[in-house]
């Protein structure tokens, strides 16, 4: 992420400093949903970030509609960010999986 982004009280307001454990939680979660989708769609790779974006250089599933990598552990960071600010929200990582789902038609 661009420093001026970083710097914004917005963007540190959307921080957590994840726990060791749930860091390691959030590691396994994300690499079994990225070995989910590589095994279910056979046209789906692992792969590595393209550098032109903010996931350049992190592990990503490619192969999806119109380019879009899927870059697990950001997702996974988010999501799990998003569930501990809404707890009341359900559905936030089934509707992030049909979203990616609906990319490998």
């Amino acid at each position: 992420v661009p420093e001026f982004i970083r710097n914004t009280e917005e963007y540190k307001a959307g921080l957590y400093e994840f726990t060791s454990e749930a860091k390691r939680v959030i590691i396994g979660t994300a690499f079994h949903l990225g070995e989910c989708f590589v095994r279910l769609y056979p046209r789906l790779k692992w792969g590595v970030g393209n550098v032109e974006y903010a996931t350049g250089n992190m592990p990503v599933v490619t192969g999806f509609d119109n380019g879009k990598e899927l870059p697990v552990l950001l997702v996974l960071e988010n999501l799990f960010s998003r569930r501990i600010e809404n707890p009341g929200v359900d559905g936030v990582f089934a509707t992030a999986i049909e979203k990616w789902m609906k990319n490998t038609t």
